[in-house]
């Protein structure tokens, strides 16, 4: 199974992901400052660095975002894919990750990419054809890890939320479902 931690707001999420070996920590842009994303991976090593985009970003801040870190991939809508490729002669090397309502056939057209994904936000999709290439996003289902255990999903991703209490946050939810599906 594959982790995705999701517009990680601060240090623990990010070192919560590297112990949870997470294959992916997404970082939206414009929503941290970039010195704190800089900080933040400076102190986590092990997963791949995704920019999760949206579409409402302009092209120069995500240039900026993509020139100034370590980009390992990018999450972005499908409509955005081709200006960014071709911006980025490297991104042939990155993991691809598509904001999706439903998987499409974008990772069979792309053979050459390293990892082409889609990410789905809705978890009741029932995926069947192409499974180890569609996320689930799993946050609703945090007290529920049989569900995530019954579908069988190879593929999770995760949001991250803002501290409720400055310096505290709980990860009891996470920590309950690595425990059933064996990742802690």
């Amino acid at each position: 199974m594959k982790i995705k931690f999701n517009n990680i707001q601060d240090l623990s999420d990010a070192r919560y992901a590297a112990a949870a070996m997470a294959e992916w920590i997404g970082f939206t842009v414009d929503t941290l400052p970039i010195a704190k994303v800089q900080e933040i991976i400076g102190w986590c090593a092990g997963p791949k660095l995704i920019l999760e985009i949206n579409s409402n970003i302009d092209f120069e801040t995500i240039k900026s975002w993509i020139t100034i870190l370590p980009v390992d991939g990018i999450e972005c809508p499908e409509n955005m894919i081709d200006t960014i490729k071709s911006a980025f002669p490297e991104s042939s090397q990155w993991d691809w990750i598509i904001q999706c309502s439903e998987p499409t056939n974008m990772a069979k057209e792309n053979p050459s990419t390293t990892t082409f994904m889609h990410h789905i936000a809705t978890p009741n999709v029932s995926v069947t054809d192409n499974q180890d290439h569609v996320i689930i996003n799993i946050s609703d289902l945090l007290t529920n890890p049989e569900t995530v255990i019954e579908k069988g999903w190879e593929n999770i991703s995760i949001n991250c939320q803002k501290e409720e209490v400055v310096g505290m946050k709980n990860f009891d939810n996470l920590t309950l479902l690595f425990e059933k599906l064996d990742i802690f």
